[in-house]
């Protein structure tokens, strides 16, 4: 059985600019996704991630993670 990955997204605000804050438990899979966003970067203060809080963004983001929730889905089926 593989583990459940899950992240959450919050609104927050840095240097007055709106920002998508994707939370999450330590694991290389997700990880390894949010590192394939567009200019992901870190929030000591927020202790999460962040990406600048645009339409297309919030796409990419909903795309990469429901993709991948696909593929583990095939794969877990497969067996």
């Amino acid at each position: 059985m593989s583990p459940i990955r899950s992240i959450t997204l919050y609104h927050l605000m840095i240097a007055d600019r709106k920002m998508i804050g994707i939370k999450f438990s330590p694991d290389k899979l997700v990880q390894n996704l949010i590192k394939g966003l567009p200019d992901p970067k870190w929030s000591k203060q927020y202790n999460m991630a962040y990406m600048s809080n645009t339409k297309t963004n919030l796409g990419i983001v909903f795309h990469s993670f429901k993709k991948e929730e696909r593929l583990q889905n095939i794969a877990q089926s497969a067996y």
